[in-house]
């Protein structure tokens, strides 16, 4: 399905400039890609119906607010969630402390009580250390697993199963680091890590770990960037963390793992390497027409 379903208000820049890739591209390399927009806030089974028929689904910031996003992602089972920024980390998008395994009750001793259960299963871990180490692989990387080391049943659990998994990964380093020494010795500025006395670069590594952790570590890092969510299919969702201009740079990700367009993404990565977060809509549209004239 060499198509693209993009859910963004009208006037949003992130929109244009994603045709405006699109249409270098498709000139450049004749590669048959077609994006086709939707209104940020439309009817729930238009949406799936039309998310279903398309390779990759973007959503904008508005419509991520108006829980397009996360209604998306659920009607799609996509299990597993990959943020980028300046740092990558893989996490689950379904179950754990965020699922339903949490509630309200009166204690007749205490008062008022609430829970909330982080609940994993074999299956549930394994399909997100996948998906980390195939793009720890892709992109000749490590990972290193987020955790409460031995303090908590859950984490034992990540920690047997990433482990066993490492095994159909030979080439994946894997280290594992408790999510308190994470916040400990982690440098923001240098983007690197103190771990077991070395100092690790997270250039060269993948962050894996619960979403508990993973919500840590990426307000430690005070990141923007995008976020993507996978299934079991090639089919993904991209939307900002933030803001909508962060999806134009999802977007050699986007054709590289949704499309296998692997030299039409390099080149549009390319493209935007001067760039960065902080650049202004202006600057990506410069940089499109100059880079593909």
């Amino acid at each position: 399905m060499n198509k693209i379903v993009a859910f963004f208000m009208d006037g949003d820049p992130a929109l244009k400039l994603t045709r405006l890739a699109i249409d270098k591209l498709k000139a450049r390399f004749d590669i048959p890609l077609k994006l086709e927009a939707l209104p940020a806030i439309c009817g729930k089974l238009g949406a799936v119906s039309a998310a279903k028929s398309a390779g990759a689904v973007l959503v904008g910031a508005d419509a991520k607010e108006s829980g397009m996003a996360a209604a998306l992602q659920k009607e799609l089972g996509l299990h597993t969630s990959l943020r980028a920024g300046e740092i990558e980390l893989v996490t689950n998008a379904t179950s754990g402390i965020y699922g339903d395994r949490s509630g309200y009750e009166e204690n007749a001793t205490f008062g008022r009580a609430a829970y909330d259960v982080e609940y994993f299963s074999e299956l549930e871990i394994e399909r997100v250390a996948r998906v980390a180490y195939e793009f720890a692989m892709q992109k000749d990387k490590g990972v290193i697993l987020l955790d409460r080391g031995g303090r908590l049943a859950t984490s034992l659990l990540w920690r047997k199963i990433t482990s066993d998994i490492n095994e159909d990964y030979p080439s994946v380093p894997l280290k594992m680091c408790d999510i308190c020494d994470f916040l400990q010795n982690f440098d923001k500025i240098s983007r690197t890590l103190l771990l077991d006395g070395e100092k690790i670069c997270l250039d060269d590594y993948l962050l894996l770990g619960s979403r508990l952790f993973a919500d840590i570590a990426w307000s430690a890092a005070d990141d923007d960037g995008f976020e993507a969510y996978f299934g079991d299919s090639a089919l993904a969702l991209y939307s900002p963390v933030v803001c909508s201009s962060c999806l134009v740079l999802a977007l050699p990700h986007m054709l590289k793992h949704c499309f296998s367009l692997d030299i039409a993404a390099d080149a549009l990565a390319a493209c935007f390497s001067p760039l960065s977060r902080a650049s202004h809509p202006e600057d990506f549209e410069t940089a499109l027409n100059n880079f593909f004239k």
